[in-house]
């Protein structure tokens, strides 16, 4: 039976709350995208379990204020943090016991809260209130509300005080502070403390760090054996590149115009590609499969044929990723700093590849290197690239972009029709080459990849089980990622008891590379 998300992070939190953790308080900050639908589910399975949930976003009629006295320590550290907040708030804020109710007000303040203020004052009152000497398990919940910076950054840090901090009497306590909004990997995996979980429509994510540190400290390991960086959309994104499915999007409504979600726009698709039998092999099993993995190239198959002899620049979704490729290579993000300063560190070990068309990596890559975007380039320059795996550093960087590079229109996925994988034949045998010449596994990461790509998942199946070391980077994993597991290593992994989470990094791929290159040494 399916878990819903939202029972499926209580069950977690309830999880790690009985785990045996020598009497060390816990901190288990989450992000609920959908939190308002789970409110009471938490609310009945915090008190079921012995302990509380406060929800601090609910309307004033609902919104009962927590049990006095007054905690003086805790009190003091809320104040030490309002203090600091500055203009993030209008005027001071008292603290004060009423009614044997612990409450927070604004000092001499006539207007209505607003929003945003709100749940700042309530956490505050529970921080400051005897909730945390009376209960060993406490839920605070809250919607956070379009505002200033600083107050979000306020609520978060009152949220997320080291529990060591609020002196405590008992010692075993599990704080779970849980926001409800929409994450952004870019900032919000840089918090501290760290995101525990995040909650999406259809599945709970955990991170940790223990993966990413394994995965790190295997690769300072490597010696000299080379290492494969695979670069999907999620890589450019933070450069302000859009994800494949926005142009995706755009390609199809010149084919079968407007509909109400790209979904309809895929199906509909389906539908022109059976009119024309235009499919290739392996599509028309399933209209609704077909629908929900249908990538930006395979849309630009049937764009191209549209337009015949005429430059591929006549189609708009060409013109637009033209633009803004070219407009993201003023965008020096952390992880385009951290691919220069790798490929600095690690001569001879390093080769990238890539289904994106920009030009990040190469531009001002600051090192001597050699880009493959055409067949004839994965033929003339086959020997360089045997040697760079080899171990010849002398030999430049390679840079295989295997679905073209926007420098050159006419290279987008020229040949992806010319044979059943997708991928040219140059193309293939220059990876099957790198495989020859390398030390098996090869480490291979794969850093905001979908796994959708139909050429390379065909190439990935044909390879034996020990292959390729892999690891995932991706924020937000998602059901493409389970199919391919599912499809292509679960069979393979789970005789040797390994798991999609044992291989799988939780972070943006700016932060993991950021990461990478601050912890590899030079060679």
């Amino acid at each position: 039976m399916i878990c819903p998300p939202g029972l499926q992070l209580l069950s977690n939190l309830i999880d790690d709350h009985r785990k045996d953790r020598g009497g060390t308080p816990l901190l288990l900050p989450c992000f609920h995208e959908e939190l308002e639908k789970d409110i009471h589910l938490l609310q009945a399975g915090a008190q079921r379990c012995g302990g509380t949930f406060f929800f601090l976003s609910s309307p004033d009629d609902e919104w009962e204020p927590p049990r006095g006295p007054i905690s003086g320590d805790r009190k003091a550290l809320v104040e030490g943090l309002l203090e600091a907040a500055g203009d993030a708030l209008p005027v001071k804020i008292i603290l004060e016991e009423i009614g044997g109710k612990i409450q927070a007000r604004l000092d001499g303040y006539s207007k209505p809260v607003e929003l945003s203020l709100s749940p700042i004052l309530r956490a505050a009152a529970v921080i400051a209130s005897s909730v945390y000497d009376e209960f060993d398990l406490v839920l605070m919940a809250t919607m956070v509300e379009p505002t200033d910076p600083k107050r979000r950054e306020l609520l978060w840090n009152l949220l997320t005080i080291n529990p060591i901090d609020l002196a405590i009497k008992g010692t075993s306590i599990t704080l779970a502070p849980i926001l409800g909004a929409g994450l952004d990997p870019e900032t919000d995996y840089m918090r501290t403390p760290a995101i525990r979980y995040v909650v999406r429509w259809d599945r709970v994510i955990r991170r940790s760090s223990v993966n990413q540190k394994y995965a790190i400290s295997s690769i300072a390991e490597l010696g000299d054996r080379p290492l494969v960086i695979f670069l999907g959309a999620g890589a450019s994104a933070s450069s302000g590149i859009p994800l494949g499915n926005t142009y995706r999007d755009l390609a199809l409504r010149g084919l079968v115009g407007r509909h109400k979600n790209g979904l309809a726009a895929a199906e509909a698709f389906f539908d022109l590609l059976y009119e024309r039998q235009h499919f290739l092999p392996g599509e028309t099993e399933s209209r609704t499969e077909f629908a929900s993995g249908l990538t930006l190239e395979r849309v630009l198959l049937e764009t191209f044929s549209d337009l015949g002899f005429r430059p591929r620049t006549d189609a708009p979704v060409i013109q637009e990723l033209i633009r803004d490729c070219g407009a993201a290579l003023d965008y020096i993000r952390p992880g385009r700093k951290a691919i220069r300063e790798l490929a600095a560190k690690l001569p001879g070990r390093l080769v990238f590849v890539t289904v994106n068309f920009d030009r990040l990596i190469e531009e001002d890559l600051g090192v001597d290197c050699e880009v493959y975007y055409k067949p004839e380039h994965y033929r003339d320059r086959l020997d360089n690239l045997v040697s760079y795996v080899a171990g010849d550093a002398t030999t430049p960087v390679p840079i295989l972009k295997l679905h073209g590079s926007i420098e050159d229109p006419e290279s987008l996925i020229a040949t992806i029709d010319t044979t059943s994988a997708g991928l040219n034949d140059a193309v293939l045998n220059a990876l099957n080459r790198v495989l020859e010449t390398t030390r098996k596994p090869l480490a291979w990461l794969w850093i905001g990849c979908s796994m959708r790509d139909r050429d390379m998942n065909l190439w990935l199946g044909g390879l034996g089980a020990n292959a390729l070391d892999e690891w995932w980077v991706d924020p937000l994993p998602g059901k493409a990622l389970d199919d391919f597991f599912a499809q292509q290593r679960a069979p393979r992994w789970s005789a040797k008891g390994q798991k999609l989470s044992d291989r799988l990094i939780i972070d943006s791929a700016d932060g993991f590379l950021r990461a990478l290159a601050d912890q590899i040494a030079v060679r």
